[in-house]
Parts: C-alpha cells; sequence; structure tokens
C-alpha cells in the first residue's frame, strides 16, 4: 500500500456500481459500534490469493491484509493521520497468533511460543504442526518465499523448525541475517490452517494450490466470503480473539479507473485507495472527505538501464544519464512534495554518507562522459513504462525524463506497457532497453533494497545487472547484526552504486496513505496496516 491515484464517464459507472456492491457509503452509519464495509479501491487485479502465485502488487495486498503471520509490525492508530514510520520497523512482542518470541544473541534460532486456542475460520486449532506444514509448502512450490526465508532470512532451509510441543517450536537459521525476523511479520510468512487446507490437496496437487487460489485456509483476522478477480470480500474470523476496530466487512475492489477511486474516497464510498496521482493527492490534501498519511519509506523510484545493452553496459553510459537527470526538478515537478531527489547510491532513510557524484545535477560533465565513452553526438533510447509500475504518474515522468536527456543528446522514446503482467514478464525477461519502476523493499533494509533491483537473483532485477562484487557488499549489510558496523557498511554500498550505476536512482519515496475521513483510527506503519483494527464513522 503506497502512495499514488482519477477519467470521466467509466469512472462514474464504477463508482455507482461499488456502491451498490457494498452499501449506501456515506455516514449512515455513523455513532454505530459496529461499521459496514472497508472499501478497499486496489488499480490492479487479483490473480490469486495464493503468495506462491505472485503476479503483481495486488498478491501483496491482499496477503499483507489477512494477517495470518507470526509476528507483527508495530503500527500507530492514536489518531487518523499517525503511523508508526521507525526505520528499521519495530517487532511487537506479540501478535494475533504468537504469545511471545524471542532471536537467540548469535541470530542462529528464534523460539516461539503460540498463543493457545487459536483457531481459523474453519474452526481447527493452530498448532506447530500447522506452521512447519506452511514452511514445508513454501519450500515445494513458493519460488519468492524460498528465496525471502532461505537466501534473505537464513533459515536453515534443510531443517527449519524444531518442534517442542504443539504450542512452541525453534526455527533454526543457518546464516543469521537483520532481516531474519522480518520474513516472519511479511506477506510470505503466511501462516496456513493445514488440517483445512489438506482437505482439498490431492495426489497431483499435494499442497492445494488449485484450491488455495480462490480459498483461503489461516488464522488471521478474516473469513473469505467470495472472491473473483476483480473483487474480494472478507467478513470476520468469529474465532478471531487479537484487537479489532469496527468494521463487519472489508471489501478489496479493483478499481482501475483512478478518477473513481478519487471519487469513491471523496464520498465517503471507499476508506482506502492505491496507486493515486501525486497531483490529486495534493488536491486531495484539502479535501474535508479525506485525509492524507506520509510515513517513512525505503521505497524507491528509478531508471532501470538493460545492461546487455550494447551501449548501456557502459558504466560511463550509466554515470552520464544519472548526472543528466535535474531529480529537485523532477521531484518538484512530478512528485509534488511527496518524495525527495535521491541523493545518494542508498536512500536518505539509511542516512547515507558519501557516494553522491553521479547524483549532482551536471550537463557539462554527462556530455564529457558520454564523449569519453565514445558518443558525443548521443544515442537512441527507449524508455518503457506501465500504469502499474510504479504509478500512473510514470507516463508524465518519462516524459521530463525524454527532456533532460536531450540535453546531453539521447534521443528518448516512449512506450507503455498497460498490463502489470505484461510489463513483470518483460522485465524479468530483460526485454526492455530502459524502464521506470520503484524499488519497494519488504525490508527496511539498505543492502536488501539495492539486491532487490540489482543483485545478480534480484527479484526485480530487470536490467539484468550482475556483479559479484555488488551482491558481496549487498549481503553484508543483510547479515550484519552489529548496529555499529552499519554506517560504514552502508557508506561503502553507497559508494559502490555511486561509481557503478547499477540503476538511476530518481527520487526516495514516501509511504502515503489516502483514506476517508471517516476513519478515526487506523494502525498503520511504513511497512503494515492493520485493517481489522481500524474504526471508522461510516
Amino acid at each position: 500500500m503506497k502512495r499514488k491515484l482519477i477519467a470521466i464517464g467509466l469512472g462514474a459507472v464504477l463508482v455507482a456500481g461499488l456502491a451498490a456492491a457494498c452499501g449506501s457509503g456515506g455516514s449512515a452509519a455513523q455513532g454505530s459500534s459496529k461499521s459496514g464495509s472497508f472499501v478497499y479501491a486496489i488499480a490492479q487485479d487479483f490473480a490469486s490469493l495464493d503468495p506462491a502465485n505472485f503476479s503483481s502488487e495486488a498478491t501483496t495486498i491482499i496477503n499483507g491484509v489477512r494477517e495470518s503471520t507470526l509476528l507483527q509490525y508495530q503500527a500507530d492508530g492514536s489518531t487518523p493521520t499517525s503511523c508508526a514510520d521507525s526505520l528499521p520497523p519495530n517487532i511487537l512482542p506479540s501478535s494475533g497468533l504468537v504469545q511471545s518470541w524471542q532471536q537467540s544473541a548469535d541470530g542462529k534460532s528464534i523460539e516461539v511460543t503460540l498463543k493457545s486456542g487459536v483457531k481459523s475460520a474453519a474452526g481447527n486449532t493452530l498448532t506447530s504442526a500447522d506452521v512447519q506444514w506452511s514452511i514445508q509448502r513454501l519450500t515445494a512450490i513458493d519460488a519468492v518465499g524460498k528465496v525471502l526465508w532461505f537466501t534473505l532470512g537464513g533459515f536453515n532451509q534443510q531443517d527449519p523448525i524444531t518442534i517442542e510441543s504443539p504450542t512452541k517450536f525453534r526455527l533454526n537459521v543457518t546464516k543469521p541475517s537483520a532481516d531474519t525476523k522480518f520474513v516472519l511479520a511479511g506477506p510470505w510468512g503466511q501462516i496456513f490452517d493445514s488440517t483445512e487446507a489438506k482437505k482439498h490437496a490431492t495426489a497431483a496437487d499435494p499442497w492445494a494450490k488449485t484450491w488455495l487460489a480462490s480459498h483461503t485456509a489461516d488464522f488471521g483476522p478474516w473469513k473469505l466470503q467470495s472472491y473473483a478477480t476483480q473483487q474480494v470480500t472478507f467478513v470476520r474470523n468469529p474465532n478471531y480473539t487479537g484487537p479489532v476496530g469496527n468494521i463487519n466487512t472489508m471489501v478489496l475492489k479493483t478499481v482501475s479507473d483512478a478518477s473513481a477511486r478519487t471519487q469513491l474516497l471523496e464520498t465517503k464510498q471507499a476508506q482506502l485507495a492505491n496507486d493515486l496521482d501525486f497531483t490529486q493527492l495534493q488536491q486531495l490534501k484539502g479535501s474535508p472527505n479525506v485525509t492524507i498519511t506520509t510515513c517513512k519509506s525505503a521505497n524507491r523510484d528509478l531508471l532501470g538501464l538493460n545492461t546487455a545493452d550494447p551501449i548501456l553496459k557502459n558504466p560511463q553510459v550509466r554515470q552520464a544519464i544519472s548526472m543528466a537527470v535535474d531529480r529537485k526538478q523532477i521531484a518538484s515537478t512530478i512528485y509534488r512534495g511527496f518524495a525527495t531527489p535521491a541523493r545518494a547510491g542508498v536512500s536518505d532513510a539509511f542516512s547515507p554518507t558519501s557516494g553522491t557524484s553521479s547524483f549532482d545535477y551536471n550537463v557539462a560533465g554527462a556530455k564529457k562522459l558520454l564523449a569519453q565513452a565514445g558518443y558525443p553526438n548521443g544515442f537512441p533510447l527507449t524508455i518503457t513504462t506501465s500504469p502499474s509500475q510504479p504509478g500512473p504518474y510514470s507516463a508524465n515522468l518519462a516524459v521530463l525524463l525524454q527532456s533532460e536527456l536531450s540535453a546531453i543528446g539521447i534521443k528518448v522514446s516512449v512506450q507503455t506497457t498497460a498490463s502489470a503482467q505484461q510489463f513483470l514478464s518483460d522485465g524479468t525477461a530483460h526485454k526492455m532497453q530502459a524502464y521506470i519502476m520503484q524499488e519497494s523493499p519488504a525490508f527496511a533494509n539498505a543492502g536488501y533494497g539495492a539486491w532487490l533491483s540489482s543483485g545478480c537473483q534480484g527479484f526485480q532485477d530487470y536490467s539484468g545487472y550482475c556483479d559479484q562484487g555488488f551482491d558481496t557488499q549487498a549481503f553484508a549489510l543483510m547479515n550484519n547484526l552489529d548496529n555499529s558496523q552499519i554506517p560504514t557498511l552502508t557508506s561503502q554500498l553507497s559508494d559502490l552504486v555511486n561509481s557503478t550505476v547499477p540503476a538511476v536512482y530518481l527520487v526516495d519515496d514516501t509511504t502515503t496513505y489516502a483514506r476517508s475521513s471517516c476513519i478515526t483510527s487506523f494502525p498503520a506503519g511504513s511497512f503494515a496496516t492493520y485493517i481489522e483494527q481500524a474504526k471508522s464513522t461510516c
């Protein structure tokens, strides 16, 4: 759930349809102890409910709100605009599933005690066996989850869990990592109700992948009422005993038209929306029916450059492009104060102390570098954009980059890929010469963020960049457990990004939530929102 949002005609149809589906909206329920629907208007379709079937940001969103994870991030809902924005985020000592947890001093194990009597919506009691089955399932069929747990989190893939009792177990770690505990709080830390899931397994599908694509079996606060690719409806899990607000029903609705998402917020027919345009966000700041909450973020928007390209594989060319970008103009013109100019190889959220020269706006220096690289007159460059990544503003951002890069002779053409799935497919196949996207790490770690976009196996490495020295430096930060080393390791990584330019970072983002003003409490943080605890007057 990030910051981002408004076409006429179609928008009115979508609003009317959603209002009919979700009740009257407005304030008819004001003063009641229980609210009707909490409507979350999302730009993308819901291709699957199973985290093992990752297809777009919608997968992450829908599994994030299910809250069937062992650990939970600290959040703040003390005021309508509160946000717990510490980076790295704090992990709570207990959760809806866990009574207590403790990581060993050497980082090689995490002892967990489950809460007694936790039940799924199907009525099955949570035990250590459910955790074990969930890890086994992830290991068998979830490519993203395997990397998160075993490569980044450092868990022991051969022996990940030692069960001590039905409510106690130890998670075993081979390579201690600063990110280990965060894996257990993210969307890929989902714990399934194995008793229910196994009822739908077959010899050909032992992990019930087909059934779980359109059904749920977990121990979170919600029970699935209905699923379709454009609308998912949850009601309360009657067996959930964790903290709750006054929301009875949660509706996640695909509303592809941005104007409709805005209108739904302003008329209080939706309580939350994603992918909002910065111009509309700026306008919504003055709306009495909408509140804007901004948190710190580890996210960064970037211009990716395909390093298999015969021109772009030259680091001098990438440095020249970086130096030709006026980030201050980009931040003010496109982002309207909801992001800051990128100033170094890692985000300002991690306080880098060096590695800034290729981020300095210097057209003359950029021209000189291009000439040294053998391209004194520039070259043609195609930038691919998608309204889904990082958002609908990417088209305007590409046009501004087109203008700025023309100053050093680079002739930019812009093409748009409408489909989020196609953009993902083209990216992983390294088909795009250049592209605009957001680096959105699941963990607030500078090393993980850099690896995500530029690591040899990074999930968002659409450029094909692969350098073992870079990976070594990124993993040094990810695996570090000594806080005193973090400033030095961060500076070293920042220097490396500055000199090699695996990606041209443009801005450091914020995590911005646009919510209906009828939400009086909404526990949130930079990495989590807890809709089940929200309180609403409409």
